[in-house]
């Protein structure tokens, strides 16, 4: 026979206060003076990756804390959580020297200012936006029990993969019929949703990474060398290459649950004609921008 309830819940948070005192003494008596880290994308485009090969790094503590803000955390229903500026600025406040955070959440100077001001490592990886919403397309119909909100309601309702791709693309207007849905909710299209984002990809105090540079065999070893150097300046070319070497025992994005391939160009399995079309029409120039195109014909 087991404890009660309000008795489990009572050694259950006795547990969590002391465990949480442990880390405070942690990070206060070895960690001092090491930044906290945040690893920050556009949803499905390789957190899980980055941030596996960060924790890597000896000194590196990750508790599986988040902060969210963006277009789909805003639409949660009922309101959602960490839908607001301040509850994201609060979270990273939290955040512990050493420590790693993981989050999506797009630019804005509040949050900008937030990270400035706590000296944040901010690594901001990206990825071809086609593959993401592949990779999006996949993931709502694996994992439903994972969010609530308006934009997959409709999601939902959609009896193709043709339909589902072109909603992603597309998003919805304030006008469309969802029972129970506040009129000011919307779901933007794929450009104005990532173009939240874009600002980080020339803040001063911000690492770019491509998502493809991270899977690429020729390509990686480079990337790693740059996050050692940017989470360590002080580190000397021996414990850069100690650190690369960790990194390349940590960097198996298979291990994450949210991973389903991981490849580039999987876009083309599942892009029609029209659905060409839109995404030139909406966000064709970011990936122009972002060099994985030269022009529109593609």
């Amino acid at each position: 026979m087991g404890f009660p309830y309000k008795v489990r819940q009572r050694l259950k948070r006795i547990y969590q206060n002391g465990e949480w005192t442990y880390r405070r003494l942690d990070h206060t008596l070895r960690l001092t003076d090491h930044p906290p880290i945040l690893c920050n994308s556009f949803q499905k485009s390789g957190t899980h990756l980055l941030a596996g090969l960060i924790s890597q790094l000896p000194d590196v503590r990750y508790y599986r804390r988040k902060a969210y803000w963006h277009f789909l955390n805003r639409s949660a229903v009922g309101g959602g959580v960490h839908n607001k500026i301040s509850d994201v600025t609060q979270r990273l406040d939290r955040c512990l020297p050493g420590e790693m955070y993981r989050g999506h959440i797009a630019a804005h100077p509040q949050i900008a200012a937030t990270l400035k001001a706590h000296q944040f490592k901010h690594i901001f990886i990206f990825r071809d936006l086609r593959d993401v919403l592949v990779s999006l397309m996949f993931w709502w119909l694996k994992r439903p029990e994972a969010f609530d909100n308006w934009p997959y309601r409709h999601y939902v309702t959609l009896t193709n993969n043709e339909e589902r791709l072109k909603f992603l693309i597309t998003g919805f207007a304030e006008d469309i019929m969802l029972g129970g849905k506040p009129a000011h909710t919307i779901f933007p299209d794929i450009g104005a949703r990532f173009r939240e984002f874009m600002p980080w990809l020339n803040e001063p105090n911000c690492l770019p990474v491509r998502f493809e540079d991270l899977i690429d065999p020729d390509r990686k070893n480079d990337v790693y060398e740059d996050l050692a150097r940017y989470l360590v300046p002080q580190a000397d070319d021996s414990e850069v290459a100690n650190i690369v070497t960790r990194m390349e025992k940590g960097s198996d994005p298979g291990k994450s649950k949210t991973f389903r391939k991981g490849r580039s160009g999987e876009w083309q399995k599942h892009f029609t004609a029209e659905h060409k079309a839109l995404f030139k029409q909406y966000a064709g120039d970011i990936l122009i921008q972002l060099g994985y195109e030269k022009d529109l014909e593609w």
